[in-house]
């Protein structure tokens, strides 16, 4: 039975009530370096090397604090520095211990061929915490298919428990100066826009282009601003023009770059237009987001594109350098006591942010002399949907003998995932059994503690019936139905500020297989067995025939060559079926019910940033517990409603592919500074330099029909087979 199947038998549900070898000859199989005998009802002592997090006291919090509580497993922690991917190299050439690491898709992608990670293949089959781990990865939307390699041979190997990129997120936004924006008359020439804010790309050119005729004569000054050339798509705009979101399917339905599109090369232009006029500066590639914020609050530009993670640092450069508030008449002092109330006035009166622009076919001049245009939408579209791994956690073969510890590890700290991601909280009910009816008198280090619900709010007790009403509306898929219900009901009485939220609720499943016979250790007993009747027995091994040799008493089946025949009728491994009769097994389920939640002030202290701490992700943690996130951005709302206004990337949850994967990387890099050089490209070379960077792709081998081939083959054999 394959892991897929396994899987299938086990019916591992999720309920969203919330809604190669490595390359090919370049890896090994394990040669019995496993301890498979090591108790783990004793936890040892695990050191995890994991990227940069920003956390202050990263592994000593509370968050480290309650992963030891609910997974008995104490960690030593380190991070990564500013040579990550250096330093990466140079621990697992010089075999430094470290348990398990937590690396990039390049860390990851880079390891891969040199045979330097465990396969964990055979360890989420075989063990009875490898199997919970692989049930909890796979609830979500393509789960381990995201990371399993097939080699040449058609054999299936994971080195890596996937991060997934949480969910479809705004996570940046056009933040305008609304005072700019008056100063230039902006509602007098568009009256009927009612939020005051540029909503199409008509009304964007039409603002920057007169902010910058009005404050253009300032030294330093710029209408719009970007943060370096990481910042090069601005998300707002790529989506009014509909540039595919990395790839796109072209007309004969083959994979192609989003850098071969002729949306992009509309994106192109219009951005050099921008640049040519002045509106971005000469110098924008160099920006910095503190140097942006900087000169936003001392009025030199009049709006700037910027990630959600750092509106705090804008909102606080505007209220210590006070330009902005004096220009509105008012005093830092007389807006409000505290930082939080003087960053609500600012987001209330100063500026304000644009998620999404609607394309309205505008059409412009390009640098070659042709006429371009946006698309014309009834709807803004922007780029989401299902993001990829965004990091693998991985053993280090050297370290595979203590690899069914961290398999362990890794199963407890999924089961758990609520209680160090969401922290500490008490219901009513407990906080009146337990503590006398008062939350001040709850323990220091509580996360939040139910409420009531607002006025007018629909309780926690209202969301089943939502669920329903859904569903007799025709809604089937259950997190659809959750988003939904968050977006279009409970999220208009939720008070960010004051960090009142709803509190989704959930409820997830798994089988839990164990031996019916102890004695059999770690290992769990699946028997092998051929069509003619032959089982393979492990602790015997089998004879030699005049095929093949003797195969040693002990030798697990995952150890078994692809070349095995049975000894009996000469059938192929391939054909031999899994008998799990001497397994028991358990269904799992873990729920919690949504509720009226108040977040504590330490959970905005140490608990709000405290993501960087997973080693695996799935739907339940990345759709529910994300929005606790929220509360701490002092932004907009993050998560995006999973809709027909997505553009979507078609390779989104590709596993690495074994010619694609070794150029992905460069070649992505290859293709934005490409975008950037066309951006300022001088008079009439715009269109070459888009030209330059597609033909540098082929040539560098970064792109080519083999690899194009290998994309579209996966995306009309997996991911096509799987939508439909």
């Amino acid at each position: 039975m394959t892991m897929k199947k396994f899987v299938s038998v086990a019916v591992a549900s999720m309920m969203l009530l919330s809604g190669m070898a490595a390359f090919a000859g370049c890896g090994k199989l394990y040669e019995g370096d496993i301890d498979w005998n090591v108790d783990l009802s004793k936890p040892i002592k695990l050191k995890g090397l994991y990227p940069e997090t920003g956390i202050g006291e990263f592994g000593t919090d509370d968050t480290a604090k309650i992963i030891k509580k609910t997974t008995g497993y104490d960690i030593e922690y380190k991070e990564l520095g500013s040579n990550a991917d250096s330093d990466v190299t140079n621990y697992l050439n010089t075999h430094a211990e470290f348990h398990f690491m937590k690396l990039t898709e390049a860390e990851y992608h880079a390891h891969l061929e040199k045979a330097e990670l465990c396969d964990l293949t055979e360890l989420l089959h075989t063990t009875t915490a490898g199997r919970i781990l692989y049930q909890l990865i796979d609830l979500m939307n393509y789960g381990w298919d995201a990371v399993t390699y097939v080699d040449d041979a058609g054999k299936e190997h994971i080195y890596g428990v996937p991060d997934f990129g949480y969910v479809s997120m705004t996570d940046s936004a056009m933040i305008w100066n609304t005072q700019h924006l008056e100063i230039i008359g902006f509602a007098k020439q568009f009256p009927e826009n009612v939020s005051g804010l540029p909503e199409t790309v008509t009304e964007v050119t039409w603002a920057l282009e007169e902010c910058q005729k009005y404050f253009g004569e300032t030294t330093g000054y710029h209408a719009f601003g970007l943060p370096g050339s990481n910042s090069v798509e601005v998300t707002q705009l790529k989506g009014a023009f509909e540039v595919p979101f990395a790839f796109y399917v072209d007309d004969n339905g083959d994979i192609m770059q989003y850098v071969y599109s002729d949306n992009t090369t509309d994106y192109a232009m219009y951005m050099n237009m921008l640049r040519k006029e002045n509106v971005l500066s000469k110098d924008w590639q160099s920006e910095s987001a503190s140097g942006i914020n900087e000169k936003f609050a001392a009025e030199l530009y009049s709006c700037v594109f910027l990630p959600y993670w750092n509106i705090e640092g804008l909102l606080q450069t505007i209220v210590s350098q006070q330009t902005i508030i004096k220009h509105l008449g008012a005093s830092v002092d007389a807006i409000g006591t505290t930082d939080a109330e003087k960053y609500e006035w600012v987001k209330a009166n100063a500026i304000g942010w644009q998620l999404r622009v609607r394309g309205d076919g505008y059409t412009f001049l390009g640098d070659d002399g042709e006429q371009h245009s946006c698309r014309t939408q009834t709807k803004a579209r922007i780029e989401g949907g299902e993001a990829g791994v965004s990091y693998y956690t991985c053993i280090p073969a050297y370290m595979q003998d203590q690899a069914l510890y961290v398999i362990d590890f890794l199963a407890k700290k999924m089961e758990y995932f609520g209680d160090f991601y969401g922290g500490n909280g008490y219901s009513k009910e407990q906080i009146e059994q337990d503590y006398g009816g008062d939350p001040k008198n709850l323990p220091e280090d509580t996360h939040w503690y139910e409420i009531d619900a607002p006025e007018g709010a629909p309780t926690k007790d209202d969301y089943a019936t939502y669920v329903e009403e859904y569903k007799a509306a025709g809604y089937t898929d259950e997190r659809m139905i959750g988003e939904l219900i968050e977006s279009e009901v409970y999220n208009q009485y939720e008070d960010l500020g004051a960090k009142k939220i709803f509190l989704r609720p959930y409820s997830f499943s798994y089988i839990k297989y164990t031996n019916k016979d102890p004695s059999q250790g770690n290992i769990l007993h699946i028997d092998h067995v051929c069509k003619c009747g032959y089982v393979y027995d492990e602790k015997a091994g089998a004879p030699a025939t005049e095929t093949q040799e003797k195969i040693p008493a002990g030798t697990r089946w995952g150890q078994l060559p692809e070349t095995f025949v049975c000894p009996q009728c000469g059938a192929a491994k391939s054909t031999f079926t899994e008998d799990e009769s001497q397994l028991d097994q358990e269904l799992v389920t873990y729920s919690k019910p949504g509720m009226w939640v108040q977040l504590t002030k330490r959970y905005q202290d140490v608990l709000a940033d405290n993501s960087q701490y997973c080693n695996g992700t799935n739907a339940i943690s990345a759709r529910i517990l994300f929005h606790l996130r929220e509360t701490g951005f002092n932004a907009w709302r993050v998560v995006t409603p999973t809709d027909d206004t997505l553009i979507l990337n078609p390779m989104a949850m590709s596993p690495p592919l074994k010619l694609w994967a070794k150029h992905s990387i460069d070649c992505r890099t290859l293709l934005k500074n490409g975008i950037c050089s066309a951006i300022d490209a001088a008079e009439g070379r715009c269109l070459k330099a888009l030209t330059t960077v597609r033909e540098g792709a082929i040539q560098k081998k970064y792109w080519n029909d083999a690899i194009k081939q290998e994309l579209t083959d996966w995306y009309k054999e997996v991911k096509l087979g799987r939508e439909n």
